[in-house]
């Protein structure tokens, strides 16, 4: 089952960039298998019936698609020597049912294994609601810290890293291009909001 499931429209021409993530336990209608959970869509289907759910759901086009794995984003983050985060409270789980986690309250900087903890962990007053808040956090402070960093230099051996575990329709020069522009962009031309 996909874990995260983000629809990003991105408009070079206006300068502005919104993504709207969905709620993995969202019910849905799955052609084929009724009614499921969103994320049983790429369980049952893979890209493609992953891609159609969100269309149908949404009726908006999708030009393209990636899919981005666990270990492309811990080794994302561990290339710029982790993300610093104020993580708002104690979050701790020994891991039983889910992804084991132990991190306390405060600014402090997340390598790639912790920061995988922390955008993925379920055991929360709000379950997936307050999950993908943190995932929203997590990105703007991502955007915030990665971008004014000798982006120059980072940013190819970023999209290299990334290239090794993603699957998309895009070109290595289409996501390079995408993620140049990305960075240059102003942080108040990024909308976040869930469904």
């Amino acid at each position: 089952r996909s874990d995260t499931m983000m629809l990003a429209h991105i408009d070079p021409e206006s300068g502005f960039i919104s993504i709207l993530s969905f709620p993995r336990d969202l019910r849905v209608q799955l052609g084929g298998y009724g009614t499921q959970k969103l994320n049983a869509a790429y369980a049952l289907g893979g890209d493609a019936l992953a891609i159609r759910t969100i269309r149908d759901l949404t009726g908006i086009k999708i030009d393209h698609y990636a899919k981005v794995g666990f270990q492309a984003f811990q080794a994302l983050v561990d290339h710029f020597g982790g993300i610093y985060v104020d993580v708002d409270r104690r979050y701790y789980d020994e891991g039983e049912m889910l992804l084991a986690i132990d991190l306390e309250p405060g600014y402090q900087r997340l390598d790639g294994d912790a920061a995988l903890r922390y955008v993925r962990t379920r055991h929360d007053w709000d379950h997936d609601w307050a999950r993908i808040q943190r995932q929203q956090r997590f990105l703007r402070a991502a955007k915030e810290q990665v971008f004014t960093w000798n982006v120059a230099l980072r940013l190819p051996g970023a999209v290299g890293t990334l290239m090794e575990y993603l699957t998309t329709d895009m070109g290595p020069h289409d996501v390079l291009r995408l993620a140049w522009w990305g960075a240059h962009l102003d942080m108040g031309r990024i909308k976040q909001v869930s469904l």
